[in-house]
């Protein structure tokens, strides 16, 4: 988990799976080039990374933010 505001450099040679707790208020970007919107405000959802680019699904199974 990561404070608002913070900023976490992942290294990975394959594949990386990052699980996102609130998709729009999260900017992340592969290779210094932003990924764009990851999913709506509260929404978790999983970034799959890889070497030549990346997939957003939804988290299977994970509560939403703000909804017990």
């Amino acid at each position: 988990m990561l404070p608002a505001g913070s900023a976490l450099e992942i290294e990975f040679s394959r594949q990386a799976q990052v699980l996102v707790g609130n998709a729009g208020a999260v900017d992340m970007a592969l290779d210094g080039k932003p990924l764009g919107p990851l999913g709506p405000e509260g929404r978790a959802r999983v970034v799959e990374l890889t070497p030549t680019g990346f997939h957003v699904a939804a988290a299977v199974g994970s509560q939403e933010c703000g909804n017990p």
